[in-house]
């Protein structure tokens, strides 16, 4: 992947995704539903006990754990592979929603879906892109400005993994840009992946600040050589250690 000197973006009509598509996404929000709908009906026809609160309670409970799996996340990751646009499944390569800020999607789909965009964020040594179904994205690390995480909110129960919010500079009238990762089917997994895609991307904006900063006390040739060397560092060690690495030095700043 080659990356410009300046970040891009380009915005096309939904091909894959149109509102028919995020209808069908919606509608796997039923099999959340159902459950905890059965739970009621059983309590009506059991004489009054502890079991009665406990019984919806505990299917609420367990019902959250498969949030992400309600939010379609394996129709959207199947409508890719059907359309022949599957991702590489790597540890810098991820299936993402996109939402830029301020909105690209008006009307009934932005109401019913708060992502303007899904397709794969793929990480290297340049920066990062995003091809999607009707948007594409690249950005060079030099350019990423600021990262941050956030609670994806009542769409996510409050309990997947939390979205990634990064600044960047150069791409006139968007002031954010928002990542959720859309791969995961529970909520354990929701939460590491989201985990991985927040040090991919703070890795690359601290070694890239790092890198610009030492160039100035080292020589061009060694300073050069330091990113693609780190980066495919990050790419090769566990999401742990690599978490651990990014974290030091380099907080973020959680927002509700």
């Amino acid at each position: 992947m080659s990356l410009k000197e300046h970040p891009s973006i380009e915005i096309n009509a939904p091909r894959l995704f149109t509102t028919p598509a995020i209808l069908m996404i919606w509608a796997y929000g039923t099999f959340l539903v159902l459950p905890i709908l059965a739970a009621f009906l059983a309590v009506t026809m059991m004489r009054l006990t502890a079991w009665t609160m406990l019984i919806p309670l505990l299917m609420a409970v367990a019902t959250a754990w498969f949030v992400p799996a309600g939010q379609g996340n394996s129709y959207i990751a199947r409508r890719f592979g059907q359309a022949g646009q599957a991702g590489a499944a790597t540890s810098c390569s991820y299936l993402v929603q996109l939402t830029l800020s301020p909105r690209v999607r008006k009307g009934l789909r932005a109401t019913l879906e708060d992502a303007d965009d899904f397709g794969y964020v793929t990480f290297d040594e340049d920066g990062f892109v995003y091809e999607g179904d009707a948007i594409t994205l690249r950005v060079p690390c030099q350019n990423l400005r600021q990262v941050w995480q956030q609670n994806v909110g009542w769409r996510g129960r409050f309990v997947c993994g939390p979205r990634v919010t990064v600044e960047v500079e150069g791409l006139k009238g968007i002031a954010f840009i928002e990542f959720a990762e859309r791969s995961s089917l529970v909520i354990s997994q929701s939460k590491r992946t989201a985990r991985e895609l927040a040090t991919h991307f703070e890795a690359i904006r601290t070694r890239c600040a790092h890198s610009s900063s030492s160039s100035s006390t080292s020589s061009s040739s060694s300073s050069s050589s330091s990113l693609p060397n780190s980066m495919r560092s990050a790419c090769s060690t566990k999401p742990s250690e690599a978490f651990s690495t990014a974290s030091q030095g380099s907080p973020f700043s959680a927002r509700g």
